[in-house]
């Protein structure tokens, strides 16, 4: 049988990897790269330069075991790391980050703002 995948993100490559056990697989995807919403982006700062993982937002092995699977399969190691998110909006002024409570409040206004609150 000759199946179509839409979409190049990890569900479509996952799909189109375990079908073209059995099956022909045509894979199809719209953007300029593979990958979906997940990439890896070269970061240059002065001398030093980063990796840093767009889109990708939770790897562990409680919430995405079949992925871990596929890693695993494949002979894709990982390595634990820390994972970190904050927001600066220059427009509202609102800042904050995910670290502790201490970083969610760090504008100590906002631990009176309902809106604020509701976003949370």
């Amino acid at each position: 049988m000759h199946i179509a995948v839409i979409g190049s993100g990890i569900s479509g490559l996952a799909c189109a990897h375990y079908l073209s056990l059995e099956h022909r697989v045509s894979v199809f995807e719209a953007g300029k790269r593979l990958g979906g919403h997940t990439a890896t982006m070269d970061v240059r700062l002065g001398t030093r330069s980063f990796a840093i993982d767009t889109g990708f937002i939770v790897f562990n092995d409680w919430t995405y075991p079949n992925f871990i699977a596929l890693m695993d399969e494949l002979g894709i190691s990982s390595k634990p790391t820390t994972m970190g998110f904050s927001v600066r909006d220059e427009d509202s002024g609102l800042e904050y980050a995910g670290t502790n409570l201490d970083a969610l409040f760090a504008q100590r206004k906002n631990l009176l703002s309902p809106r604020f609150l509701r976003m949370v």
